[in-house]
C-alpha cells in the first residue's frame, strides 16, 4: 500500500469534513454543440457485517476504495478511503464517498478492508462492485463477501447501496427586444444576438448562453433556451446585446444586469430592462429588453428512469461486405479485430441495465445459406431468433456467420435500421403496462453503402421510436458519408421531413486507434464517443412521450414575463407548483398510469414538502439476515402523462401540450375511464422472434425505395 497516498486521502477528508467526490474520467473535451445534462452524483453507503476481528494484529482498520480503467480485473488505483475506525464485527459507513455516474464507463470499485497502523496498511480482504449494479436497485443493497487475497478465506460481508443526490431544475428563459438603436450600425442587414453571463463572488464572468442571430427589426424575439437552476441562483446575471454584419464581427450595443430571483418572481415592469453602456456612467439608452418567459421545471433524469425500472437493450448489426479486389489475410484479421473491439467497448456498459443477458445480433450485406441469396438483414446466428447470450454470444455468432456466408461488395443500412426501430416500437406497444424499454443499435460497417436516401428515411423513422443509433466506422475505406450521417443530428431533411430528435452518433475505430495505443484507453475512448449521448437521448424520448417515474415529486413550474406584441400571445403566466396526482389511489403494482386516466390539476403555493427533490434509496440499508445472492426485483413505477409534457426540439426543450387533447383549465377535473390493470410481465427479447425478417422488412419498407419519383434530401456540409 502507498502510505503517502493514504495519508494524503485522510488529510483531505479531515479538511473537507464531507464525503469526498471522485472526479469523473473523460478522454474527450466537452462538445458545446451537444446538449448537456445535470451531473448525476451518487453517494455510496457501506455496512460491514460479521468481520473476523481476530484477523490481523492491529486494533484499527481503514476501508480503501480503488478505481480501475480496465474492468474488474484491474489494475487498481486508490482513489479515496474511510476514516480510521476501531476493529469491530459490525461497522456502519453511511455516505463514505460520492462519485459522478458515467454511463459510458463501467466504473468498477474495489473495496479493501485493511489493518491500520501508523506505518502500514495490510489488506484483510477485498470485494469488487460496480456503480451500475447499485443504481438499478432502488432501496436495496447488494451483498458481497470479503475475501482474503492470499488464502481465499471469507473474512466478512459488506452491504453496499447508494442514494442519488438531488439535481438542479431546468430553467427555461426567453427574451425579446424592441427599439434597438441603429445609430452605431453600419448596415441595415445587421444581425442581433445576446450573451448571458453569471458573475461569481470573485467577479469572474462565466458565459452560460449565446443566442442565435436575428436580422434587425423594430421588435425581436429570440428562441427559448434552458439552463440549470444552480448556474443562476445566488449570482448576478449580466446580459450583453451585440450586432454583427459583413464588415464587423462583433460590436456591443448595450447591457443590463439582473438576478435569478428577479427573473423568477418579478412582475412585468421589473423584468423590462434598458440597454445601457458598460459601465453605465452616462446612462445612454440603446433599446429595451423584455423577459418573455421564465419557467423552472423538474425534469426526470436518466437515473430516475433506471431506478424506476426502465430497461436498456443493446443490439448489434455487423456489415459483412468486402471490397471486390483481392483480400489479404491482414485485412481479414484487422476486420475481425475491429468488430470484436467495437462490440466489447460499446456493449460492456449495458450489462447491468438489461433484465436478461441477451442481446440482439444482426448481419447484413452477405449471401446467406442454404440458398445463398443476397440479404441486407439477417440474424447473426443464422437462426430465426436474433438473441445472443451475452457479448461472447454475439462474437461467437459473428464468427459462425463469417465462416458460412458469402460477402457482397456493397451494403444497405436502411433495412436493419427500419427493422430494429420497429422492434423497439412494438416492444413498448405490446407491453403497455410494464417497464418501458429503450434500444441502442450499434451498426458496425466499413462505410460503403449505396442506399443513402433510404438510410435518411430510416433515421427519420427511427427518431420517433425508443432507439438510438451508433454508426461505427471500421477499415480503411472512405467514411466521410457515414460520418455525415452520424453527426447530422436533426439537420437531415428528406422531402421536407426532419428527425424529431437527435438519435445518432458516430465513432471511427481507425481514428480512435490513432489517438490511443493502449487497449484499455482505446476501449474507453470508443465507449465515450459512442455512448456519452445515450442518457440524454433516452431521457428526451421518455419525456417527449409522457413517461415519468411515479416516485418523483410534483413538477415545479413558475412563469413570468410579458409577451412581445409582434408575436402570438403566449399562454397565461402562472406561478406556483403544478401537481399531477391520480384520482384513483389504489393502483397496486401497476407500472403505468395511462394517458386517459383521470388526472386532477391544481395550482398552489409551494411548500417545503412539495418542493422536495428526488431521493432514491432513502433507506439504503437492508436486513443483514436477508439471503445473499438474491437479486432484488427492480421497481415498476412509472406515470403516463399526456396532458402536459416536455418535448425536445432540435435545440432545446419546450413546453407543449399533446395535440390530441386540449389542456384542461386550472382547477378543472378530467373524468375519464378508470385505470385498467395491465400485463405486468413484459415479453423477453427472445419472445420477439424475427420470423421471415427479409419478407416482412421488404414489404413494409422497400416500397418507397423503389418508386420512381423525385427525391429531395439534404445533409449538412462538413
Amino acid at each position: 500500500m502507498n502510505m503517502g497516498r493514504i495519508r494524503q486521502i485522510l488529510e483531505t477528508r479531515r479538511q473537507n469534513k464531507a464525503p469526498p467526490l471522485l472526479p469523473p474520467k473523460s478522454k474527450k473535451p466537452l462538445d458545446p454543440k451537444k446538449p448537456t445534462v445535470p451531473r448525476e452524483i451518487v453517494d455510496i453507503h457501506v455496512q460491514i457485517r460479521n468481520l473476523c476481528t481476530n484477523k490481523g494484529t492491529a486494533k484499527s482498520i481503514i476501508c480503501l476504495f480503488s478505481e480501475s480503467d480496465d474492468g474488474q480485473n484491474g489494475p487498481w488505483k486508490v482513489s479515496t478511503g474511510s476514516e480510521i475506525m476501531a476493529k469491530e464485527q459490525n461497522i456502519e459507513l453511511p455516505s463514505v464517498f460520492a462519485l459522478e455516474f458515467q454511463f459510458e464507463r463501467c466504473q468498477y470499485i474495489k473495496l479493501d478492508i485493511c489493518d491500520w497502523t501508523d506505518y502500514s496498511a495490510k489488506s484483510l480482504g477485498y470485494t469488487i462492485f460496480s456503480t451500475s449494479e447499485l443504481v438499478v436497485r432502488e432501496n436495496q443493497a447488494i451483498c458481497r463477501e470479503v475475501v482474503n487475497d492470499d488464502n481465499g478465506e471469507v473474512v466478512g460481508e459488506v452491504y453496499i447501496s447508494c442514494t442519488i443526490r438531488p439535481k438542479p431544475n431546468s430553467v427555461f428563459l426567453q427574451f425579446g427586444a424592441k427599439n434597438i438603436s441603429k445609430k452605431s450600425m453600419q448596415s441595415s442587414n445587421a444581425m442581433i444576438f445576446f450573451e448571458l453571463y453569471a458573475v461569481e463572488s470573485n467577479k469572474q464572468r462565466n458565459l452560460l448562453y449565446k443566442s442565435e442571430t436575428i436580422k434587425y427589426a423594430p421588435k425581436l424575439l429570440w428562441r427559448l433556451f434552458n439552463l440549470h437552476s444552480t448556474e443562476l441562483a445566488e449570482r448576478e446575471i449580466e446580459v450583453y446585446c451585440y450586432y454583427r454584419d459583413a464588415k464587423v464581427a462583433k460590436v456591443t450595443i448595450g447591457m443590463f444586469t439582473t438576478t435569478y430571483h428577479n427573473l423568477k418572481h418579478g412582475n412585468v415592469e421589473d423584468n423590462t430592462y434598458t440597454l445601457t453602456d458598460n459601465p453605465p456612467s452616462a446612462r445612454k439608452e440603446y433599446g429595451t429588453f423584455e423577459l418573455v418567459k421564465c419557467q423552472e421545471i423538474s425534469v426526470s433524469s436518466f437515473l430516475d428512469y433506471i431506478a424506476a425500472g426502465a430497461l436498456l437493450n443493446f443490439a448489434v448489426a455487423i456489415d459483412f461486405s468486402r471490397p471486390d479486389h483481392f483480400i489479404s489475410d491482414e485485412y481479414a484479421k484487422n476486420y475481425v479485430a475491429d468488430v470484436e473491439l467495437a462490440v466489447k467497448a460499446l456493449g460492456e456498459s449495458f450489462r447491468e441495465f438489461s433484465m436478461s443477458s441477451t442481446y440482439a445480433g444482426f448481419g447484413f450485406a452477405a449471401k446467406i445459406p442454404p440458398q445463398f441469396r443476397e440479404s441486407q438483414e439477417f440474424c447473426l446466428n443464422l437462426e430465426t431468433d436474433p438473441s445472443c447470450r451475452g457479448l461472447d454470444g454475439i462474437l461467437n455468432a459473428f464468427k459462425h456467420s463469417l465462416a458460412n456466408v458469402q460477402p457482397v461488395d456493397t451494403a444497405h443500412l436502411s433495412h436493419v435500421i427500419y427493422y430494429v426501430a420497429k422492434l423497439a416500437q412494438n416492444y413498448n406497444n405490446r407491453t403497455p403496462g410494464t417497464k418501458p424499454s429503450y434500444f441502442v443499435l450499434a451498426i458496425i460497417t466499413r462505410g460503403v453503402f449505396d442506399d443513402l436516401k433510404e438510410t435518411i428515411q430510416s433515421i427519420i423513422f427511427a427518431s420517433r421510436a425508443p432507439i438510438s443509433l451508433i454508426f461505427v466506422g471500421i477499415g480503411d475505406s472512405d467514411l466521410s458519408e457515414l460520418e455525415r450521417l452520424g453527426t447530422a443530428g436533426t439537420k437531415m431533411n428528406f422531402q421536407g421531413r426532419k428527425p424529431e430528435r437527435d438519435c445518432v452518433q458516430y465513432v471511427s475505430i481507425t481514428k480512435c486507434r490513432q489517438e490511443e495505443s493502449k487497449y484499455p484507453d482505446l476501449k474507453a475512448l470508443i465507449a465515450e464517443r459512442g455512448l456519452s449521448s445515450i442518457p440524454w437521448q433516452m431521457t428526451s424520448w421518455m419525456t417527449k412521450n409522457g413517461l415519468r417515474p411515479k416516485h418523483l415529486p410534483p413538477m415545479i413550474a413558475s412563469s413570468s414575463g410579458p409577451t412581445v406584441t409582434s408575436t402570438p400571445p403566449l399562454q397565461k403566466p402562472f406561478r406556483g407548483v403544478m401537481k399531477f396526482f391520480s384520482k384513483h389511489t389504489n393502483l397496486g403494482d401497476q407500472a403505468f398510469v395511462e394517458p386517459d386516466q383521470a388526472l386532477k390539476w391544481s395550482i398552489s403555493h409551494p411548500t417545503s414538502s412539495e418542493m422536495g427533490y428526488l431521493r432514491l434509496g432513502s433507506d439504503p440499508y437492508v436486513n443483514p439476515n436477508s439471503p445473499r445472492g438474491k437479486s432484488p426485483r427492480r421497481s415498476r413505477r412509472f406515470d403516463f402523462g399526456s396532458e402536459s409534457c416536455l418535448a425536445d426540439d432540435p435545440d432545446t426543450y419546450s413546453i407543449h401540450s399533446d395535440p390530441s387533447r386540449r389542456i384542461p383549465s386550472v382547477n378543472s377535473l378530467v373524468d375519464d375511464s378508470s385505470p385498467r390493470f395491465l400485463n405486468r410481465h413484459p415479453t423477453s427479447m427472445a419472445a420477439l422472434r424475427s420470423y421471415s425478417i427479409q419478407t416482412s422488412t421488404a414489404r413494409a419498407f422497400m416500397g418507397s425505395a423503389t418508386k420512381n419519383r423525385q427525391i429531395r434530401f439534404n445533409l449538412p456540409e462538413k
